[in-house]
């Protein structure tokens, strides 16, 4: 049961220790950049999308700077940081599912869902905000707010 229409799957977030390592390794079996590598210095980590061509899915590459350190405790909240922080020091891959959701007021409360961030822009999204929240089982869902 789909649990609302307005729910759409944007992308699968990557987390890498080189974004320059897997652009090369993503490109040879055939994804193609679709955004420049942007610096969230907000978050201290760098984005890029990428896609197969002829496909509308998105794959988010994301690698923490130096700077991720000092920024687990800023208002984008310090579980996210942490959440981070230790999915990094297990290995990187695939880590979290991002929806866009047409409804600002949107709250998936029936799923069980604890919010690991506060609302924010995103950089990488053109300043859409975005919530990001961890189910019961360890698994990382984003919502992208479109309005």
């Amino acid at each position: 049961m789909k649990l609302d229409e307005s729910l759409q799957l944007h992308h699968f977030g990557y987390l890498t220790n080189s974004i320059t390592y897997d652009l090369e390794l993503f490109s040879k079996i055939g994804f193609e950049c679709s955004s420049e590598v942007l610096l969230d210095s907000a978050r201290g980590i760098e984005i890029v999308f990428l896609t197969i061509p002829g496909s509308d899915m998105l794959l988010e590459l994301i690698q923490p700077k130096e700077s991720f350190e000092t920024q687990i405790g800023n208002s984008h909240g310090s579980r996210l940081g942490r959440t981070l922080k230790n999915l990094m020091g297990k290995r990187p891959g695939l880590y979290h599912m991002g929806y866009t959701v047409q409804d600002a007021n949107f709250l998936p409360l029936d799923l069980r869902l604890r919010s690991i961030s506060t609302r924010e822009p995103a950089v990488a999204l053109g300043g859409r905000c975005v919530v990001f929240f961890l189910t019961p089982t360890g698994s990382i869902f984003e919502l992208i707010f479109e309005q």
